[in-house]
């Protein structure tokens, strides 16, 4: 915390303040000089102390100081991460794919490979990042935030691969499993506006 003259821009007004209270003090110790000489010696000084006080305070009145906090902050980079919920995301993954080579047969499809990779990637990144999650298939919506952990041996919060749609006929809305939904994949699109909605983030190249 640092001591700063609000209104540095008044530093000549100061100084013509200043040379005024001299010349003031001067015009009174040649008016009084014959009344000061009947005062003893410590009196005097006494007095003299007392009027530069006067002016130090006035001169400092006039200059406004203020305390001034300062506060920076550090955050760490966000790490974005897209997940496709189109339909093709329901199509089988590779047969060597070793995501979901622990999987049963029937699930060994592109979605689960997906999120088993976000599983590993979430473990490392947020050792040193804040991680982001998204889907998309026309458009990015947002899935979950993971903080960067201070504590390697944290544990790693769990996504919840859910999404909000409306109730037929309502205006209510319910969660639902996420699952491959949508007809369409606009990757370029999607990563475009999820960089934009980060526009005052750190986002590593």
């Amino acid at each position: 915390m640092n001591l700063e003259l609000a209104a540095r821009e008044l530093l000549p007004l100061l100084l013509v303040c200043a040379g005024v209270l001299a010349a003031f003090y001067f015009y009174v110790y040649r008016k009084e000089a014959r009344q000061a000489a009947q005062l003893s010696a410590g009196r005097q000084v006494a007095l003299w102390l007392l009027r530069i006080t006067v002016a130090v305070l006035v001169l400092a009145a006039l200059s406004k100081p203020e305390r001034r906090r300062e506060v920076i902050t550090t955050r760490p980079p966000v790490v974005p991460i897209l997940v496709d919920v189109s339909q093709s995301m329901d199509f089988p993954a590779g047969e060597d794919d070793p995501l979901v080579r622990e999987l049963p047969p029937d699930q060994r499809d592109r979605f689960p490979a997906a999120r088993k990779a976000i599983d590993v990637l979430k473990a490392r990144l947020t050792e040193t990042h804040d991680v982001r999650v998204y889907y998309f298939a026309d458009s990015p919506k947002f899935l979950a935030e993971l903080p960067q952990r201070t504590d390697p041996a944290a544990e790693i919060p769990a996504i919840r691969y859910v999404r909000r749609v409306r109730k037929d006929g309502t205006d209510e809305h319910e969660e639902v499993p996420l699952t491959p939904f949508g007809r369409f994949s606009y990757v370029g699109s999607s990563v475009v506006k999820v960089l934009e909605s980060l526009g005052g983030e750190k986002v590593p190249a």
